[in-house]
C-alpha cells in the first residue's frame, strides 16, 4: 500500500513540476508567477510525503517530514497571493498582509525544523507499525 501511494505521490510531484514550468512560460498572465510558486510548493510537499512513506527509520521519516514542510508551510501565503492576483482583489491582500502571513508561515517552518530542540511542534516522535 505505501509503495503504490508513494509512487503515485512522486509521479504527481513530477506532473506538478511540469505544470509549474508551463506556468512560468506564461509570464504575461498576471497570476502565472503566483500559480507557479504554489504548484512548486505542492510538488515539494508531494515529493516529500512520497519519500516519507517509503522511509523505514525514524530519522529518515523526520527528515522527509521537514522537507515536505518547505512546501506545506507556505500554502496559506501562496494561495492568498494567487487568489488576489487571479481575482484582482489586491486591496485585501496587500503587501503588508502577504508579508505578515509569510512571516507566520516562515515561523511554522522554523518551528518544525528546530523541533528536536524544543518539542513545541511534535511532542513525541515514534513509528507506529
Amino acid at each position: 500500500m505505501n509503495i503504490s501511494l508513494s509512487i503515485f505521490l512522486i509521479l504527481s510531484a513530477l506532473f506538478l513540476i511540469i505544470l509549474s514550468i508551463v506556468g512560468i512560460k506564461h509570464k504575461t498572465v498576471s497570476s502565472a508567477r503566483a500559480f507557479s510558486l504554489l504548484i512548486i510548493a505542492m510538488a515539494i510537499h508531494s515529493l516529500g510525503y512520497g519519500f516519507e512513506l517509503l522511509s523505514t527509520t525514524q530519522n529518515a521519516i523526520y527528515f522527509w517530514t521537514c522537507f515536505e514542510y518547505i512546501g506545506i508551510s507556505f500554502y496559506p501565503v501562496l494561495i492568498l497571493w494567487f487568489a488576489s492576483e487571479y481575482t484582482g482583489a489586491k486591496r485585501f491582500a496587500n503587501r503588508f498582509v502577504l508579508l505578515f502571513v509569510f512571516g507566520l508561515n516562515l515561523l511554522t517552518l522554523i518551528f518544525v525544523w528546530t523541533n528536536q530542540l524544543h518539542g513545541l511542534y511534535y511532542s513525541h516522535l515514534s513509528i507506529d507499525s
